[in-house]
Formats: structure tokens, sequence, C-alpha cells
């Protein structure tokens, strides 16, 4: 179970028809963008 902040949901949901994916898939497909754009940079100490 994920817990999001008010409105998250419902705007995940737009944005994931938007983009023709369910919401599990969107989540997914954002978290690997997010995790694919930290690659390169200095860990935090």
């Amino acid at each position: 179970m994920l817990r999001l902040e008010d409105g998250m949901r419902d705007q995940l949901k737009i944005i994931a028809a938007q983009n023709r994916r369910s919401m599990n898939a969107e989540i997914n497909a954002r978290l690997a963008a997010s995790l694919e754009a930290e690659k390169g940079k200095a860990p935090n100490a």
C-alpha cells in the first residue's frame, strides 16, 4: 500500500490515463525515471 498526499492520487490517475498506463505502471515509470536521474550524482553524506 502506498499513501499519497491529498489530491496526488487523482492527479496520477489523470496523467496515467493520458499516458495510456495503469496507475501502477505510471508510478513505476516515474520512480524508474527518478532513480535513473539520480545515477551519477554524488551520494548524500
